[in-house]
């Protein structure tokens, strides 16, 4: 196993996404209590030290500063929540070293990672029913629209709903 120091970015998005997300203010004030931290920019700074002592406890005293300067400066940071589930990924995966994984802050992101990881799989299924929705309303607007006659897609009442369709490859463009 080998470790880096993570870019602030990396660090910036996961703890905008616990600033962000008003269902994950409980593990807001967990991820407080353990980092005893009272900002988020406190919070991230715990985690850029967790990671740093990852790559220490791996290379050596003193060996993450060989990665990047350690400047470690927070600002909030939007991502989608399946880049926040990644940019966890990488930061929990850079801190598996030594006897971080044992610390309560570590475990903390663990659980953030699963409660990331429900929100987009959550999100995914509600795309997949919009989809199918869109698509079955399609149909009545096509059926509505062409009145039993052949169905030309140029000519179709519902052009909107097609092109979406399309878009997310539900069904194939007709030329």
């Amino acid at each position: 196993m080998s470790a880096f120091v993570v870019e602030d970015r990396t660090i910036n998005r996961i703890v905008s996404h616990l600033c962000f997300n008003r269902d994950l203010e409980w593990l807001r004030s967990e991820f407080c209590e353990a980092a005893r931290a009272a900002s988020d920019e406190e919070i991230g700074a715990a985690l850029f030290k967790l990671n740093c002592d990852a790559v220490e406890a791996r290379y050596g005293v003193g060996e993450a500063a060989k990665f990047r300067p350690l400047d470690y400066q927070f600002q909030l940071e939007s991502a989608s929540a399946r880049q926040v589930y990644d940019e966890i990924a990488t930061l929990q995966y850079q801190c598996s070293e030594g006897d971080v994984p044992e610390t309560a802050l570590f475990k903390l992101l663990v659980q953030l990672r699963a409660a990331v990881a429900d929100d987009v799989i959550g999100q995914t299924a509600q795309q997949g029913e919009m989809e199918a929705e869109l698509e079955n309303s399609l149909y009545a607007r096509c059926e509505a629209c062409c009145k039993g006659i052949k169905h030309d897609d140029r000519h179709c009442g519902a052009p909107v709903a097609r092109r979406l369709l399309v878009g997310v490859g539900r069904i194939r463009r007709v030329a």
